[in-house]
């Protein structure tokens, strides 16, 4: 995986339009988009259109494992704040305090002497080991 030259940010924002949340691909194609798989993906119908046009699945798998753990946990946060119907300010507050707490359990695990303490609060399913995910990338 190349990454070439910089993202093309109005692109990135076009493809950020709502998706259909009963639709599991378009929620896929969703995330693969906020994270800019795209401009990495092997695919070339991806890299032409600068969306995600493959197997939405196929390249999340590939590509979620070189996202920092830290955006990971923003998005998770975000997402679990807007569930909860916050309104937008309440959401804003919400992942402040959620990205504070993740930044001290880095620091203590740091503290600790853990190597990765990049990534210290494991998301839903992380930790399952399988074959053909490509490269994994460990930010220090």
């Amino acid at each position: 995986m190349s990454a070439g030259k910089g993202i093309d940010v109005e692109a990135w924002k076009r493809n950020l339009r709502d998706a259909d949340v009963n639709d599991d691909d378009a929620c896929t194609r969703w995330f693969n988009n906020y994270f800019a798989f795209w401009h990495v993906c092997e695919t070339k119908a991806c890299k032409r259109t600068k969306r995600c046009a493959g197997d939405a699945d196929a390249c999340r798998d590939r590509c979620m494992p070189l996202v920092p753990q830290r955006m990971r946990f923003e998005l998770q946060a975000t997402l679990k704040a807007i569930d909860d119907k916050l309104p937008l300010e309440g959401v804003v507050q919400r992942v402040k305090e959620d990205m504070a707490r993740f930044d001290e359990t880095a620091r203590t695990l740091e503290r600790l002497g853990y190597a990765n303490s990049s990534s210290p609060l494991p998301l839903a399913g992380e930790g399952k080991a399988s074959a053909g995910q490509g490269p994994r990338v460990r930010v220090l």
